[in-house]
């Protein structure tokens, strides 16, 4: 049986649920990356065929007893950004789930099998999947998501009357809609999710058959986002993330090791995760689709109640992909572009929110709400879109029409304001703020113009991002090959809308899923040969562990501690005769990313531990070191960022409840009130625990961490000085992309502070700086001997770079205090207080997030 696992208390589940306590590591044969109709599909199919696996969604797991119809509880619970989604110009509303179940849950449940000409188009262009595949997964997905068509009597008054339009102004190809839905009750609420759960969406159909199937092992983790894939030799060994709680903070985090990783995430998302993780830099996010729509509503002088019953039901098809003639389009005219003509009804907040007009004009249109009648118009529009990261390291998503598609609505909405007047409206509402009513049938002509001339005014939406990551067989125009593997890696595939070349054209749930179905029948299939075999990693990631206790939290760290038992004792306390580092007892391990310091040992306290009560010995974090033979050690601490050495004794004996310790005590008057407990895990990890006063059952003030092998991630300005003095000076072609960097202090990285993009003009590498919100320019990057150098006189500022790897770089920048104070953040301690040395020297880091071709200018 399958389980989910969140961070939310919940009252009882459909299906099993845990909460979680604690960080997780996971193995799996399977990693899926979002739970929308891609990754839930995949799931269940790899899960059928005996795989184990992991499925991460961003969002939270709700049900339809969740679910209570009402769009101002339900945008925030179910939808991406609250369904406040929008392009970088905010030209365009993107609709998209953010819960387990993905769209699925929000949708209006239609259901239309990929068109033929589609298929053909994108056999053409790369996609292999023979007619058997494409029959047998259709037939499954439609079996399994019990579509059916609406009947009759299921048609409420505003879908009729878009037939009746239809049928009154000579269209010739319309039918009713099929949809995902048992005994639908009808009650119009589709956008906020099935409070019934008579929708069939994939929360209740391929993922509960994921999960009740004894034999599955399926675990589901929500409130999950995938942040990083981890990459070596050619493959993906890892994906780490973080649970996060509604107020976006970290409350544990995840690392999975798995043989294979399925991104799942959406066109957007699964783009974004791709570029930040520098996979597919040259192809990702490139030809994003959207459908873009736009509503045409016809006022009547009866009553229509548009949101009552199925909401999308209908469909005109004359000018879409399913088209059987070419007549229609002839007789009006469209030369190029396809679209399709929908009956819809949107929840109130959400339909308002979309309508033009002055706020008297909006307010009186919306009292006549019940005599609307509400069409829906998406257009079937080219490769236009581009994912992308932003200077900010944000995803930018970049969209604007293009001349075919503005053409395409302006016919489109006249077609259908010529409808609902041919019907007998009183008048038509647009979604253009320059005509936002039409009085009459000649008023559709101003419609047309002013989409035509005017086109970025319009308020489009779109719920159907898809394209981005196209399948193909060429690595230069394509993401994946035409098995959904990411060209280059082994074992990283992608599985939703954005590998369709080109958009669908109709509704596209039932397409995804059947690609998906496809593309897990071709992984079971090749598993023996190419997956199984795929050594599993057995890395913790950022997660706490006894291997890296700096990352545990409080009770983590705690529970260790108590569980521990001193493997060591007191003679392995020692380390070498010299302080500081030397190419003898100091070492960075490029492969691992750690660095190893003999000279002394390194607290940590709990990652999440920022009690400031804590007293000024702890408080920054301490270096310490033993010397001395038989049965009592001395020593000294260090409190980090001070001169200061605070004499010590460390002795071994039983202390209860704790069982064999190393007890360490203060000489110093003013620090002896603090005792500590020691126990050794290994030679270089130690578990601490500090009391005020002796040691006991009682009187804990805070655990610790000795360690003298540590993350690159959390080295100091003497690991920083060692390493840069033997990193290599990096080649022009090895920087090209986009810098975050960091100060490096005793007690921590600052926040990532000031970015750093390289590139080449007129064959001249120059760098574009950003120091904070203050300091902005271009500079000339200079080859020295053994670094790269940067220098801009005007604001007095220069850098030294060396590479450490294709991911990072160390640095060292010299600026007057003066101008470092522009820069820092107010009250910064980077720069010491008083410094009057001209230029201050602050060491840096700097990590690679974006390669040149996945920033947006």
């Amino acid at each position: 049986m399958g389980v989910i696992h969140g961070i939310a208390p919940l009252p009882p589940r459909s299906e099993r649920y845990e909460l979680l306590t604690s960080d997780v590591v996971e193995t799996a044969d399977v990693c899926v990356i979002g739970s929308g109709a891609g990754g839930a599909v995949i799931t269940r199919e790899l899960a059928a065929g005996g795989k184990s696996v992991v499925l991460l969604e961003r969002g939270g797991y709700y049900e339809g007893r969740d679910m209570n119809q009402r769009d101002t509880d339900m945008l925030p619970l179910l939808w991406k950004n609250a369904g406040l989604n929008f392009d970088d110009n905010l030209s365009i509303a993107i609709a998209q789930g953010e819960c387990l179940g993905g769209s699925t849950i929000i949708n209006d449940a239609v259901c239309f099998d990929t068109p033929d000409r589609v298929r053909s188009e994108w056999k053409a262009l790369g996609m292999n999947f023979t007619d058997e595949e494409w029959s047998e997964h259709t037939a499954h997905v439609n079996q399994t998501l019990h579509v059916s068509p609406v009947t009759e009597a299921e048609l409420n008054r505003n879908n009729r009357m878009l037939r009746e339009g239809a049928r009154k102004i000579g269209l010739r190809e319309h039918a009713a809609n099929s949809r995902n839905c048992v005994n639908c009750r009808q009650c119009g609420f589709c956008h906020c999710g099935c409070h019934y759960d008579t929708k069939q969406n994939v929360l209740v159909t391929f993922l509960h058959e994921a999960l009740g199937d004894p034999r599955s092992e399926v675990r589901i983790y929500c409130n999950c986002e995938a942040e990083t894939l981890r990459v070596a030799n050619g493959r993906v060994v890892g994906v780490e993330g973080e649970f996060r709680g509604v107020d976006g903070k970290e409350r544990f985090r995840i690392r999975v090791n798995a043989r294979t990783v399925v991104v799942a995430a959406g066109a957007i998302a699964s783009s974004f995760l791709l570029l930040k993780n520098r996979i597919a830099s040259k192809t990702a996010g490139r030809g994003v689709c959207l459908h873009p729509a736009v509503l045409v509503v016809g006022q009547f002088p009866y009553e229509v109640k548009p949101n009552q019953g199925i909401p999308m039901a209908y469909t005109v098809h004359d000018f879409g992909v399913i088209r059987t003639q070419e007549l229609t389009r002839q007789e009006y005219g469209i030369k190029e572009g396809e679209f399709l003509i929908e009956g819809i009804s949107l929840p109130m907040l959400q339909f308002a929110m979309g309508m033009p007009g002055s706020p008297d004009q909006h307010h009186a249109f919306l009292q006549k709400f019940n005599n609307l009648a509400i069409a829906g118009i998406f257009a079937r529009d080219g490769n236009l879109g581009r994912v992308s990261i932003s200077p900010t390291k944000r995803l930018s998503f970049n969209y604007a029409l293009g001349p075919t598609e503005i053409q395409t609505l302006a016919s489109a909405c006249a077609i259908t304001g010529k409808m609902w007047f041919a019907l007998g409206a009183e008048r038509v509402a647009s979604r253009h703020p320059a005509v936002p009513f039409l009085d009459r049938p000649a008023d559709i002509e101003k419609l047309t113009q002013a989409i035509l001339t005017d086109p970025k005014r319009m308020k489009l939406a779109s719920a159907h991002p898809q394209s981005g990551n196209r399948i193909g067989t060429d690595p230069s125009s394509s993401t994946v090959d035409p098995d959904c593997r990411v060209h280059g890696l082994s074992n990283l595939f992608v599985c939703d809308a954005s590998v369709f070349p080109t958009a669908v054209g109709v509704n596209p749930q039932v397409s995804v899923m059947v690609v998906a179905s496809m593309a897990a029948a071709r992984m079971l299939r090749d598993w023996d040969q190419r997956y199984a075999g795929i050594a599993v990693s057995q890395s913790t990631g950022l997660t706490g562990s006894i291997a890296h206790p700096m990352y545990f939290r409080i009770p983590a760290l705690a529970q260790a501690f108590t569980e521990a038992k001193n493997a060591k004792g007191l003679e392995s306390l020692l380390g070498s005769a010299d302080e500081k580092p030397t190419a003898d007892n100091w070492s960075f391990d490029p492969d691992a990313m750690e660095i190893t310091n003999d000279s002394k040992w390194r607290s940590f306290f709990a990652r999440d531990d920022l009690n400031p009560a804590k007293p000024p010995l702890y408080q920054r974090g301490f270096w310490r070191r033993f010397e001395g033979t038989g049965a009592t050690l001395k020593g000294t601490t260090r409190p980090m960022g001070t001169d200061l050495r605070i004499p010590l004794k460390v002795s071994e004996r039983e202390v209860v409840p704790y069982g064999k310790c190393l007890v360490v005590e203060h000489l110093d008057p003013k620090y002896a009130r603090q005792t500590e407990l020691l126990k050794f895990v290994d030679d270089r990890h130690i578990l601490g625990r500090i009391f005020e006063g002796p040691p006991g059952p009682t009187g804990n003030i805070a655990d610790f961490a000795l360690t003298r092998t540590y993350p690159f991630e959390l080295m100091t300005p003497e690991d920083h000085d060692v390493l840069f003095q033997g990193a290599a000076r990096p080649d022009g072609e090895q920087i090209l992309g986009v810098w975050e960097g960091q100060l490096v202090a005793e007690g921590g990285w600052s926040a990532p502070l000031f970015q750093f993009r390289f590139y080449r003009e007129n064959g001249v590498l120059k760098n574009e700086y950003r120091f904070g919100t203050k300091v902005a320019g271009t500079g000339v990057v200079n080859v020295a001997p053994a670094q790269l150098e940067m220098r801009e006189e005007s604001d007095g500022f220069r850098n030294e770079l060396r590479m450490v790897n294709a991911e990072w770089m160390v640095g060292n920048h010299f600026g007057s205090p003066d101008r470092l104070a522009a820069w820092l953040p107010p009250n910064s301690s980077w720069v010491p207080v008083g410094a009057s040395a001209d230029p201050v020297r602050l060491p840096f880091v700097l990590r690679r997030i974006a390669d040149p071709e996945a920033y947006m200018d």
